[in-house]
């Protein structure tokens, strides 16, 4: 299948990788949320951090700190740390890999991360419809 890739990002040298490593959760680390791994709070501080989460992950997160509740007026800036660009499909997070070095991030020396996401995601999507 790689052989026939032609996308922006999606080439015939890459391939996504799953990014969601629910093994690598810090036993020690409390509260533990729900596919939201080394969840943490900074100390009498709104700040929260994570590792990647699923898509369940960051509801059960957004519950956790108040953010769906009628009565709560909670603002939430999510701010991803991620050099490179992450699709979520069914829920589970996935970033761009060379074929060859499938575990070593690409080094993307673009910088509208938020553009390459978009261009993943058509890119995804225009394989998806031919398979």
């Amino acid at each position: 299948m790689t052989k026939v890739r032609d996308g922006l990002l999606l080439g015939k040298k890459t391939i996504l990788k799953s990014d969601y490593l629910p093994a690598c959760q810090n036993k020690s680390v409390n509260p533990r949320i729900e596919s939201a791994p080394n969840y943490h709070q900074a100390r009498s501080l709104h700040v929260h951090g994570v590792a990647m989460p699923t898509a369940v992950g960051i509801r059960n997160l957004l519950d956790h700190i108040g953010a769906h509740k009628a009565s709560n007026q909670v603002q939430v800036l999510w701010i991803s740390l991620r050099e490179e660009p992450v699709i979520y499909i069914n829920g589970k997070p996935y970033v761009l890999r060379d074929l060859d070095n499938p575990f070593t991030n690409m080094g993307m020396k673009r910088l509208n991360v938020d553009q390459m996401e978009e261009d993943l995601r058509g890119d995804v999507l225009m394989e998806a419809s031919r398979w």
